[in-house]
């Protein structure tokens, strides 16, 4: 059912769907480089310009491909989460291109807002469209610019079209400013990490000399197995050590639980074969894990949360891909008596604890904004289901603010 005083009309009638440029071509007449966006350049919601391409085209090409403010740009395909999603661009780079598995929709705007028609075809309602007309294989969607042509647009009057792209357009805000604190937090933080964890940067009233050591004086290995009775544990490298049912993936196997590893609060535990790649995480449980990981227990010259920050760096990580024994074809292991061996330089304890306090301290304002983030775009998600089929009407004046 279309809402009252809305009309369902065929994309091709209401804008036209340009094509993009196609790379490769060779033998122009008069090439001239220009910049150009690829499917990575279109996200979801925003248009990412970090990292823009040329392209070289013939100079007389430069008006038929050129994009103009107030294009819609939207993916041909890759990912199905990829499949349509876009955004309005805002020509900030001027000249620029867009490649031929990136669509222009240039809209009527008598007819229909840019932004509302990208926030339209990123909702349920457009994404329900393109995945239903797509072709699919295994992880991959795509569409033509015939399916597109046909999108069925819902269109709202003008004015309430203007109004719900004002709302959605405030919540689009918040998202991107908490986006954007939750990145500088991230990067402060492994900044702190270098700073910290390297002796570069010391905290105040801590001024004794560190040690060089090796991890073997650090840490043994806990081997106890057999205690099937204790609950089956996952190793993250984001959220640490916690519950196999956290992350969704339930123990269906029938596998022999007698080599399982007990670890306990306190305890690291890394991938044998996938130190190198950072694979580590301090547990607050007790419980068991797959043998393919190596636990380390703490003993007391060491803060066991001081050392899985340790464990994280880039140089550490360097370290234990150096030190690892290649098996069979790509695939190294690194067992506690190579680990052991490795030298660290580390404070007393004391220094070690506040250290994990400042990092840790860190961390809960990087979940907090986390958390945030998820919830607006949890509501934003909610919100765009509601306004953008007509199940909540708008008055014109009507904004909405986010809450940040």
């Amino acid at each position: 059912m279309v809402p009252e005083g809305w009309k369902r009309i065929p994309l091709v009638k209401i804008a036209q769907v340009r094509s993009g440029v196609a790379t490769g071509k060779k033998g122009l007449k008069e090439p001239i480089s220009v910049p150009y966006l690829r499917v990575a350049n279109v996200q979801d919601g925003f248009i990412d310009t970090s990292e823009v391409k040329v392209i070289e085209i013939e100079k007389s090409q430069l008006e038929r491909y050129s994009l103009k403010k107030g294009d819609v740009l939207m993916n041909e395909g890759g990912d199905f989460d990829k499949l349509g999603r876009g955004d309005v661009w805002d020509a900030r780079i001027e000249p620029c291109l867009h490649q031929n598995h990136v669509f222009a929709v240039r809209v009527n705007r008598d007819c229909i807002e840019p932004y509302f028609l990208a926030v339209l075809a990123a909702s349920n309602y457009g994404k329900t469209y393109f995945l239903n007309c797509s072709k699919r294989s295994t992880n991959l969607a795509s569409i033509n610019s015939t399916q597109l042509k046909e999108f069925p647009v819902l269109v709202p009057p003008l004015g309430e079209q203007k109004t719900i792209a004002r709302i959605l357009s405030t919540w689009g805000e918040a998202i991107a400013t908490t986006e954007q604190l939750l990145a500088n937090s991230e990067q402060q933080k492994k900044a702190l990490m270098q700073q910290l964890l390297t002796g570069k940067k010391r905290l105040p009233g801590l001024e004794e000399e560190w040690n060089e050591i090796s991890l073997g004086e650090l840490f043994c290995e806990r081997k106890e197995a057999g205690i099937a009775d204790l609950p089956l544990l996952s190793v993250t490298s984001e959220y640490g050590i916690i519950s196999r049912d956290d992350v969704g993936r339930k123990d269906t196997s029938s596998a022999d639980k007698s080599k399982y590893l007990r670890v306990c609060s306190g305890d690291i535990a890394y991938n044998t074969m996938r130190m190198w790649q950072g694979v580590s995480a301090l547990s607050g449980l007790e419980g068991i894990v797959s043998p393919a990981y190596t636990v380390l227990k703490p003993n007391s010259r060491v803060d066991s949360r001081f050392a899985a920050y340790l464990l994280k760096l880039p140089e550490m990580i360097h370290r234990f891909y150096r030190h690892s024994q290649g098996l069979v074809s790509d695939t190294w292991n690194l067992k506690y008596k190579q680990f052991a061996k490795i030298k660290v330089s580390v404070p007393i304890v004391e220094e070690q604890a506040a250290i994990a306090d400042v990092l840790a301290k860190q961390d809960r304002l990087i979940a907090c904004l986390g958390k945030q983030l998820q919830q607006l775009k949890s509501e934003k998600k909610a919100l765009m289901q509601q306004l953008l089929t007509g199940k909540r009407r708008v008055k014109v004046t009507e904004i909405e603010p986010a809450s940040a």
